[in-house]
């Protein structure tokens, strides 16, 4: 079952102590986001991310308007300032590797990422039948070739978030200028979720101790990606090759 995120934009005209009001500025171009809920919030966190405004609650002195938009059992409330998108590094990498296996296939005789997720039985044909569907328990740069595709383990930077969701982009850059009107911390995004926390069975589990054994190819991507560069296309540098293990040591 997928998670889904609701709430709204307020803002506050006279400063700290006054009325929050709530904004026209709709949360629905987030969509169904995981990069986005993991980074801002701590949920469905498959990324790795360090949350950044994760369990806050809903605030004490939020406005009826907004007060209104909640019909139905809703899960880990909280809210985000356009203080704290002010404050953001945006080249700063996930804490850990992605746990989604990140998807690639040739189109028109270029390697382009078509998804990412937890791979089913093809990819376990070429990782080991016991081999775990979860990317923090291989090295960043591991990959696996299935016929014409190829699942890589790969660590997120910040700034994907916004390269890949134009409407994030066009909201985050709304709040930040309503920064600059009325500061920072007058102006902020309320959300909750449909499901709670406890409904994404991936995202906190921690790897195994040890390595299972793996036929693995090790490449390393460029390491400083920054904001606007393009996604990753073509084919890897490559740096070594090993079998057996996943964290490069013989069998």
């Amino acid at each position: 079952m997928g998670t889904d995120l609701t709430g709204g934009v307020e803002f506050r005209l006279g400063g700290v102590g006054g009325p929050w009001e709530l904004t026209d500025l709709s949360v629905d171009c987030i969509g169904r986001d995981y990069d986005a809920f993991g980074l801002f919030f701590g949920v469905r966190n498959y990324a790795g991310f360090a949350p950044i405004a994760a369990g806050r609650g809903l605030p004490d002195d939020a406005s009826a308007e907004l007060l209104d938009l909640i019909n139905e059992p809703v899960y880990d409330r909280t809210f985000i300032t356009a203080a704290d998108l002010a404050a953001v590094d945006w080249n700063k990498k996930a804490l850990t590797t992605d746990g989604r296996m990140h998807d690639y296939a040739y189109r028109d005789g270029q390697l382009v990422e078509v998804g990412k997720g937890f791979p089913g039985d093809r990819w376990q044909e070429v990782a080991g039948p016991d081999a775990p569907r979860d990317g923090r328990y291989f090295p960043e740069g591991t990959e696996w070739v299935v016929g014409e595709r190829i699942y890589r383990v790969e660590r997120l930077v910040q700034c994907d978030v916004l390269r890949h969701n134009s409407g994030l982009r066009e909201l985050v850059a709304s709040m930040l200028e309503l920064g600059r009107s009325h500061g920072g911390q007058n102006v902020r995004l309320v959300v909750w979720f449909d499901q709670p926390a406890a409904a994404d069975r991936h995202a906190g589990n921690r790897p195994v101790t040890g390595s299972p054994r793996q036929k693995v190819r090790v490449f390393v991507w460029p390491a400083n990606r920054r904001v606007g560069d393009p996604p990753l296309t073509g084919s890897p540098r490559q740096s070594d090759r090993f079998g057996g293990r996943a964290d490069g040591k013989s069998a």
